[in-house]
């Protein structure tokens, strides 16, 4: 049956992709300068580890509770708390100090599992049901956008003002995500409470197991949670494994910043050209479809190795994100029950985190013992199962939602 299209680029959106942007752009700044500033200040590179490292602990142990508050007090009080902690630990880098540091980006990474959830619950609250696939997108692309051009802009900062220009960059960012964050509350999610939803059963009526259980996670975001950590564990092969690769290959490190403006550019231009379509085919079959795709990808520096295959193979798989991730975004959307969105979303984006953060160990370590080709290969194993579960079981893992609303059947 034909939908009506709803509009999706609306000023609320707008607004909030703007905050996803500068509030990804804060994160991917800290990454890239952190490292050097430790070493700077007296530390070595385990140290530097370790500094960023610290952010993902409370990232990921408080993202739950905040969804499960989410649904409680609502998107908007949740966002503006974790929109005015950004902006508060932006400035906490300025201490000095290792240890100092190591607070900061706790509390960092305490304020980003706050955003994380509540950003995504607005993403549902401000995109129409049969464009969810393409909203999602657009907000996934914001990551990506800021990762390819924020951690130049910061390195030519320190060129001219030292780490200071970096820091500034990082904390007017959070600054600019706070203000922005009070103007969306205001326009569009309000601070009223949620209708509460309990099956029935008042609170002090279920058992303390599921209670603990709501708070924790939600069930119904597990299969797609699943799905994107399959997927996304291969990211750091072509990320932030690629200067790696190219050392290995006796390439010059001065190709990285065409692969990477390469990366985002076709993120950006595959974005912009499959989004209207994301909600017009079935969940499964684009799911499908970018794994098939990030295996040619994985695929393309064992066959063409050197340069050529390297950037081939990450200008594919930024195609084959733009398929998956904005998909079983979309899929967890589709799955969440009622009253229950900020709990689905909160555990759903903890997908990415430990996917890319589990794995870069384990390609460091498949790299250190065997080299190449070896970790695009054992990648390569990993995404032929997640094809083989999705097409033997696909339709029962997307149950009742292969498709989009109104949309395209699931096989």
């Amino acid at each position: 049956m034909t939908v009506a299209r709803q509009k999706l680029l609306t000023p609320d959106f707008a607004a909030l992709l703007l905050i996803a942007y500068v509030s990804f752009a804060q994160y991917h700044v800290l990454q890239a300068v952190l490292p050097v500033l430790v070493i700077s200040q007296g530390g070595d590179v385990t140290i530097a580890g370790v500094v960023v490292a610290v952010h993902s602990l409370p990232s990921i142990l408080f993202r739950p509770p905040f969804g499960w508050l989410i649904d409680r007090v609502g998107i908007g009080i949740v966002l503006l708390v974790a929109g005015g902690l950004l902006a508060v630990s932006g400035f906490a880098y300025f201490l000095p100090g290792i240890g100092l540091l190591l607070l900061a980006r706790f509390a960092h990474g305490t304020a980003w599992s706050g955003f994380s959830a509540a950003g995504h619950s607005a993403l549902v609250a401000l995109s129409p049901p049969y464009r969810r696939a393409e909203a999602a997108g657009f907000y996934n692309l914001m990551a990506g956008m800021a990762q390819s051009t924020m951690p130049a802009a910061a390195f030519a900062l320190i060129g001219i003002s030292g780490f200071f220009g970096g820091l500034a960059l990082s904390a007017a960012c959070g600054v600019v995500a706070s203000i922005f964050v009070v103007v969306l509350v205001r326009r569009a999610l309000g601070l009223k409470r949620p209708a509460r939803h309990s099956g029935g059963l008042p609170a002090a009526s279920r058992p303390l197991r599921q209670r603990v259980g709501e708070v924790l996670m939600e069930p119904a975001a597990l299969r797609p949670l699943a799905i994107e950590i399959a997927y996304s564990a291969i990211q750091p092969l072509f990320l932030a494994f690629a200067p790696v690769y190219a050392l290995a290959n006796g390439l010059s490190l001065e190709l990285m910043p065409i692969y990477f403006l390469a990366y985002g550019a076709t993120l950006i231009a595959a974005r912009l050209i499959l989004g209207s379509h994301s909600d017009r085919r079935s969940r499964l079959m684009l799911i499908r479809s970018g794994v098939v795709l990030s295996l040619t990808a994985l695929a393309s520096p064992v066959l063409w190795p050197g340069f050529g295959g390297l950037i081939l193979g990450g200008m594919l798989f930024a195609v084959a994100t733009t398929l998956v991730s904005p998909t079983t975004m979309a899929l967890t959307m589709d799955l969440a029950p009622s009253g229950r969105m900020g709990s689905a979303m909160a555990t759903y984006t903890l997908g990415f985190p430990l996917a890319t953060g589990g794995s870069a160990a384990i390609w460091g370590a498949i790299i250190q013992q065997a080299g190449y080709p070896a970790p695009f290969l054992v990648g390569a194993g990993l995404h032929l199962a997640l094809l083989a579960v999705l097409v033997t079981a696909g339709p029962r893992l997307l149950r009742s939602v292969g498709s989009p609303p109104g949309g395209a059947t699931a096989a």
